[in-house]
């Protein structure tokens, strides 16, 4: 199951369920569309640096230590 909600513009808000066997857990997250600018301010905050993209699409990113 997964339980996906917009609670405000450019957020996203997922709650995941995972099953193993007996066993069962789930992960909430809030997401939020970044463009580069800031999402480069928020690798630096972290003490990280964009090392480039891990596909064609910039969908991922290698993210180093600064």
């Amino acid at each position: 199951m997964t339980d996906i909600s917009r609670p405000g513009p450019g957020l996203l808000l997922a709650t995941m369920e995972y099953n193993l066997g007996d066993q069962r857990w789930t992960h909430t997250f809030l997401s939020k569309r970044l463009d580069d600018d800031d999402f480069e301010a928020q690798l630096n905050e972290a003490g990280l640096t964009m090392s480039g993209f891990l596909d064609g699409d910039r969908g991922w990113v290698r993210a180093v230590p600064r």
